[in-house]
């Protein structure tokens, strides 16, 4: 698919992580605290996550729809 023009992106998803948490105030931080992240992720954190309400349907829609 193609990439969405304009700011599309950052509004729906949001600014990036690395951002945030300087602006949070990690400072140089930001780097160790998004390597911890990842990795907790990588092993347990997808399996605690859930879509939000009305998603499921959303993406089924857009796949009967054609749309990859």
């Amino acid at each position: 698919a193609a990439v969405p023009d304009g700011d599309l992106v950052s509004r729906i998803v949001g600014p990036p992580m690395h951002l945030t948490l300087q602006e949070m105030g990690l400072g140089d931080s930001a780097d160790a605290a998004i390597a911890a992240y990842r990795a907790d992720y990588t092993t347990r954190g997808w399996s605690m996550n859930r879509p939000f309400a009305g998603i499921p349907a959303l993406l089924a829609d857009l796949q009967a729809a054609g749309v990859r």
